[in-house]
């Protein structure tokens, strides 16, 4: 998905740089826009995931079920990858010293706590993953025709 692709994907954001075209005279993209294009992307195809499965109908069948199970799966296994290329890009930056603090203060204290923070979330989407794929696989036989009992 290229970050145009993305940008389409949350039509109607939040207003930032990243979700207006760009004018004439414009800079053009910045560094950042497609990942951050990305992300909120993502976020809006959850929302749309939990719109789409909010009914009875909204799955339809056992199979629908365990296919987002999957997909969820996938994308949970998929998002510590991210998480740790953000630490690392949070590190370098500090380390190059392109990192400033709003408050004056020494940027490096941010760093350091949203990396322990980061490396929490790492573990717990390698968690989620796994516990969406067992809850997963406890669908595998499941199918939409009951067992009827004859007398």
């Amino acid at each position: 998905m290229t970050a145009a692709t993305a940008r389409a994907a949350t039509a109607g954001g939040t207003g930032t740089a990243v979700d207006e075209p760009c004018r004439p005279g414009c800079p053009g993209k910045l560094p950042g826009d497609e990942p951050v294009a990305l992300a909120r992307a993502a976020a809006e195809a959850i929302r749309g995931l939990n719109h789409a499965t909010r009914g009875p109908a909204g799955l339809g069948q056992p199979s629908a079920a365990y296919d987002v199970l999957g997909a969820l799966s996938m994308a949970a296994a998929r998002t510590g990858q991210a998480l740790a290329q953000i630490t690392r890009y949070l590190d370098a930056a500090q380390t190059a010293g392109r990192l400033g603090h709003d408050r004056g203060q020494d940027p490096s204290l941010a760093v350091d706590a949203a990396a322990i923070f980061l490396s929490d979330a790492q573990l717990s989407a390698a968690a989620l993953a796994g516990d969406l794929d067992a809850a997963q696989q406890q669908l595998a036989l499941l199918n939409s025709h009951p067992r009827t009992e004859t007398p």
